[in-house]
């Protein structure tokens, strides 16, 4: 796979974008715990340069659980924060999920969690358009 090799050197050069399709390509490889801890250190080093996707892709991660990752909502919670505060339509309607419900840490708060899926709404999210 030349275009995979191709994408591993720029992911391990730094590139953030790179280094979140490289994660994303492990955790489509399929459910094994192996690449879902490699999904996750290359999300993370992306996530780290401020990689909203990146940031996304590990909130879901965390949210949902995976081989080998227990589920953990605060995790979860921390990495949406990071992705919608850099107003990212799918982590702002994740943030309206969990402060309508005060899931992972995030205090009920139904004000805040109707200006994030109002946000989200405004971008396009059809689940935040639904939810409205």
């Amino acid at each position: 796979m030349e275009d995979l090799s191709v994408l591993r050197r720029q992911a391990e050069s730094g590139d953030k974008k790179a280094q979140c399709q490289l994660g994303l390509s492990y955790e489509q490889a399929g459910n094994s715990a192996d690449n879902i801890r490699n999904a996750i250190e290359w999300y993370k080093k992306s996530a780290d340069q401020g990689w909203a996707a990146a940031q996304f892709y590990l909130g879901q991660i965390f949210e949902k659980g995976r081989e080998g990752i227990e589920k953990n909502l605060y995790t979860a919670f921390l990495y949406y924060k990071m992705a919608a505060d850099q107003g990212l339509k799918e982590a702002e309607y994740a943030m309206f999920r969990f402060y309508y419900d005060g899931l992972g840490g995030a205090p009920l708060d139904r004000r805040k969690a109707v200006k994030y899926c109002i946000a989200a709404a405004e971008k396009g999210n059809g689940s935040a358009q639904y939810s409205l």
